[in-house]
């Protein structure tokens, strides 16, 4: 690929990256919730690192893994993944660290090459993506009118898609009244949504693996009928394919789901 020499540098802000001669640099000015990346060679690959509530984990295991490719070839890219991969360990911090590494190495082989990455992949499959506006941290999750006026500002933008969590953490330690209400109240936040922005936009809901009983859970998305949901994610602790296919064919909306498998096994 030509580069000789990598130096892999951390970098914070609105955007970060990887950057090419011998050491791991930390830049921690970053904004909090600001995305996170890392920058690789003079001609300055990007990759995304950010994870949520997790930052600061995501940058040291990037310091760990500079090592596989400090003095390596940046192009060889699946030799330096078997490297990255090569761990005992594993889990969203892990590979959003090998996410961005990966992502900032594609981005570099791309500008070296003065090829589109997506031609460097196998060329264009489309050429626009559709996306919804995700207004759960964009409104107070304790107030519902709120998240209904933040749906109604992200339809005004011109979004015709939205998701939120309607039911945010399960209350520690709460009696049976007190889950009731809170079911209660996830729900009717999720009616006050689909009436915020109408019919024509599709509403999605992440439950945050919140729930672990099947039945509950179908009697949830049984009592979300009218809202016509597009998806629901997320809804059990676990991500057991068995518990989620026999939900899918008990209710109407698609499950979305896998966050937390995070391999092929």
């Amino acid at each position: 690929c030509g580069f000789r020499h990598l130096r892999l540098g951390v970098m914070g802000g609105a955007e970060a990256g990887f950057a090419v001669g011998g050491r791991v640099g930390i830049n921690n000015s970053a904004v909090p919730h600001g995305n996170r990346g890392v920058t690789v060679g003079g001609s300055g690959g990007v990759g995304e690192a950010r994870q949520s509530r997790n930052d600061h984990g995501v940058i040291a295991e990037i310091n760990r893994l500079s090592a596989n490719y400090i003095g390596h070839d940046p192009c060889d890219l699946i030799e330096r993944r078997q490297a990255l991969l090569d761990w005992p360990y594993s889990g969203r911090t892990l590979f959003s660290a090998i996410s961005a590494l990966e992502q900032a190495l594609w981005d570099l082989m791309g500008k070296h090459l003065r090829v589109p990455v997506y031609q460097l992949l196998g060329g264009s499959v489309t050429d626009s993506l559709r996306t919804y506006a995700n207004i759960g941290y964009a409104a107070d999750a304790h107030d519902p009118e709120s998240l209904f006026g933040a749906a109604r500002d992200a339809v005004r933008s011109g979004y015709d898609a939205i998701k939120f969590y309607p039911f945010g953490t399960r209350p520690h330690a709460a009696s049976a009244a007190q889950r009731r209400r809170w079911i209660s109240e996830g729900v009717e936040k999720v009616r006050g949504v689909r009436a915020a922005v109408g019919d024509q936009v599709d509403v999605l809901i992440d439950l945050m693996h919140q729930f672990h009983d099947f039945v509950e859970m179908r009697d949830i998305a049984r009592a979300l009928d009218s809202c016509n949901l597009y998806w629901i994610e997320d809804p059990f602790v676990h991500d057991d394919p068995l518990q989620m296919a026999e939900l899918r064919q008990a209710i109407g909306p698609r499950l979305a789901g896998g966050a937390p498998l995070t391999t092929r096994h």
